[in-house]
């Protein structure tokens, strides 16, 4: 699924778009909610009001806003009404719909959707907790932010920590990547954007993900080779992902740069091709990168798992002491 999270260019036509997609926000809504949070004020509320504020991302599947509900501060998507293919829309607001329950420390919370429906037409919006304007994309992309050791490993924790939440409950992200992260004003970051996610089978499987069995086909560039191939989607291929976003935490280069796509795919499938890891970057950071290479094998049986990885951090992260600014600074894994 394409993300919420990138900013939209200011030309004349976007912005036009983007001020139609806003006023056709009502300011009242009728919501649906989880009963385990019926003791909570808000969740009482089915027809709420909301004040909604700036934009704060778009993508091809819907646009985020700043609100205010009940006297908290959200962020509010809005799905699109995509002509060209409307079921991925429906498919994706189900997705979210699914995992609405989910309550982890490096999770976006979704707080409400508005009351379940699979008419194409049906105005589709989520409630979120606001967990700030920047993602993970935006800060590798910054050039005045920097990014030291402790902080790619604490950012590569709270990622694992989310992934290993959600596998335990048999679900699959099946679209991690750093657009799809959030990162909030104490640096923490959350997983966020369900809208590809599938769960499991006990067996720990879903169905073919081919066009014929889902809309959905999540980014390209941090899509395991499996399910590039049609095949079964498990958690593993979260994995996969992961490893790509870890190599471009340290990169803070894009996956493949500006290659087709086709060939990407063809590559990745075919010849075990991955985005490039040069000598200097094995020298400096052996741990990091066989870390890496362990997550993108070609053979998701062979990666390792969420609670694996949380024990390999440890260890990468006693081997360099971070610097004095972070020591007293608590980990949570």
């Amino acid at each position: 699924m394409q993300d919420a999270s990138t900013i939209m260019s200011s030309s004349p036509k976007s912005t036009r778009s983007l001020n139609s997609s806003r006023s056709c926000i009502p300011d009242e809504l009728n919501c649906s909610f989880t009963q385990d949070e019926c003791n909570d004020y808000f969740y009482q509320n089915k027809n709420i009001k909301l004040e909604i504020g700036k934009l704060l991302g778009a993508g091809g599947f819907g646009s985020v806003f700043e609100g205010k509900c009940l006297g908290r501060k959200i962020a509010l998507k809005k799905l699109h009404h995509n002509i060209k293919n409307p079921h991925a829309i429906s498919e994706s607001f189900q997705a979210e719909k699914a995992v609405i329950t989910l309550r982890h420390r490096n999770i976006v919370k979704i707080l409400a959707t508005t009351n379940s429906s699979r008419e194409l037409k049906a105005e589709r919006l989520v409630l979120m907790e606001y967990a700030g304007q920047r993602n993970l994309l935006s800060i590798i992309n910054d050039e005045d932010e920097k990014i030291s050791h402790f902080q790619r490993i604490k950012f590569a924790t709270d990622i694992v920590n989310a992934l290993h939440y959600i596998h335990k409950l048999n679900i699959a992200h099946l679209d991690v990547k750093p657009a799809n992260i959030m990162v909030n004003y104490k640096n923490t970051c959350k997983l966020g954007d369900f809208g590809c996610c599938k769960v499991l089978g006990e067996n720990g499987q879903g169905s073919p993900t081919t066009p014929t069995n889902s809309y959905l086909t999540g980014t390209l560039a941090y899509r395991s080779p499996e399910l590039l191939k049609g095949g079964y989607p498990t958690c593993k291929a979260d994995m996969y992902s992961y490893g790509i976003c870890l190599w471009q935490l340290l990169t803070r280069e894009k996956p493949y740069g500006c290659e087709n796509m086709y060939v990407v795919i063809f590559g990745v499938v075919s010849y075990e091709l991955r985005p490039n890891i040069t000598e200097k970057m094995e020298n400096d950071h052996k741990l990091y990168i066989q870390l890496v290479r362990s997550l993108w094998r070609a053979d998701p049986l062979k990666r390792p798992s969420s609670q694996e990885i949380m024990t390999k951090l440890r260890t990468i992260r006693k081997r360099k002491a971070p610097s004095t600014k972070y020591v007293n600074q608590r980990w949570r894994v």
